[in-house]
């Protein structure tokens, strides 16, 4: 699934052999690293990241681990130990998987990954680094930083003001996305692509294909997984967004708060957490587009929990889709299913199996428009 959270394993395999001699910075017995990156687009006052599946670089895939120093122009260093010989995956990042490392084309690096067998020295050039480069999103923004939440990792919270906003004291409907670094602002999302809906919206509202509203885009973090799924962090995450983020997004926008005009939407685990929240927290949310979920995968099923969980008593509108490619082939039998169960309790919904579509950002922006449409239109 495509996501911004830990790290693609097992990619790209560099295998470094021991340089002459020891390093004066190893330990008896040891293995010394020294990790160069040589940047030419950072102010004066940055700090590059090393984070890896190591202690030696902090706490597993901390964005923020082992900080580099820099060691002269364009040039941050830092020197590891090892006691013995490993294979270290890593990347870099300036704090946050928000500020991550990029290729001169806006995408993220898989991992790098070093067979380290003796005392070794690795540079790496690096050209550009992700939230950096100018945004390109279409429309009025505000960027919230650091949103906090009770037993989760802070956020970022990008808010969408729909065309006339500032010209009018019209109140308006809340759609809240998840993953929101993926949905607007190619230089913020991972592959260098994004879903578009800015301007999907922004052409709708203009021709009067759904009514204006706004939209807050929620950045994911590293407990993506977590967050976005049916534990302990799933459950904290919808009581951030119902009791921490909608009630200041109230606050400081004009909405309409009530649940008849509070949507969710998003794909993969996006989609999961976004029927959760309509189906476990109706009171809230009554609308959500759920794109590519991940219903059932691998030995997960939620489905199968839905017998526990009370039915929704409130009309919902509900839009489903799956394509057949990739990670979409293998989600599509949740989608499926979970169309059977709603209809076995009678529930309806809107749905589209599109033959050929991919798991990716394109293909999700796609079909945002029809869907957006379709959850105002129910």
């Amino acid at each position: 699934m495509n996501s911004t959270t830990l790290p693609k394993l097992f990619i790209a395999l560099l295998t470094f052999t021991s340089t002459v001699g020891c390093s004066s910075d190893s330990e008896p017995g040891g293995i010394a690293i020294t990790i160069e990156v040589i940047n030419e687009t950072l102010p004066e006052d940055s700090t590059i990241y090393l984070t890896g599946n190591s202690p030696i670089a902090g706490r597993f895939w901390d964005p923020k681990g082992q900080p580099l120093v820099k060691s002269g122009e364009n040039k941050y260093t830092t020197t590891l130990n090892l006691k013995e010989d490993f294979v270290f995956e890593y990347k870099f990042t300036l704090g946050t998987w928000d500020s991550e490392a990029i290729t001169s084309a806006g995408r993220g690096y898989d991992n790098f990954r070093a067979k380290i067998e003796g005392d070794t020295v690795i540079t790496h050039t690096i050209p550009a680094w992700k939230g950096m480069g100018k945004s390109q999103v279409t429309g009025q923004v505000d960027m919230h930083r650091d949103i906090k939440g009770i037993g989760l990792l802070q956020r970022n919270v990008l808010v969408w003001l729909p065309p006339g906003y500032e010209d009018s004291e019209e109140r308006y409907p809340v759609l809240y996305m998840h993953d929101g670094q993926q949905t607007m602002d190619p230089s913020t999302s991972t592959w260098g692509k994004d879903w578009r809906i800015d301007e999907s919206l922004d052409s709708l509202i203009r021709i009067g294909e759904i009514p204006p509203l706004i939209v807050v885009n929620i950045y994911n973090t590293a407990d993506r997984s977590d967050e976005y799924g049916t534990g302990e962090k799933g459950d904290r995450y919808i009581s951030f967004i119902s009791k921490t983020l909608k009630p200041m997004i109230d606050e400081n926008y004009r909405t309409k708060p009530g649940r008849q005009h509070t949507l969710t939407g998003g794909a993969s685990m996006g989609g999961l957490i976004s029927f959760r929240m309509i189906w476990e927290a109706p009171e809230v949310f009554s609308k959500a587009i759920c794109m590519s979920s991940a219903f059932q995968y691998e030995d997960f099923d939620y489905i199968a929990m839905m017998d526990s969980l009370n039915q929704p008593e409130v009309p919902l509108s509900i839009y489903l889709d799956n394509g057949t490619d990739g990670i979409d082939e293998t989600l599509a039998e949740g989608f499926h299913a979970m169309k059977a169960e709603l209809d076995q309790r009678g529930i309806s919904y809107i749905s589209v199996f599109e033959q050929g579509a991919p798991h990716t950002e394109e293909a999700w922006g796609k079909r945002f428009p029809a869907a957006i449409k379709a959850v105002f239109r129910d």
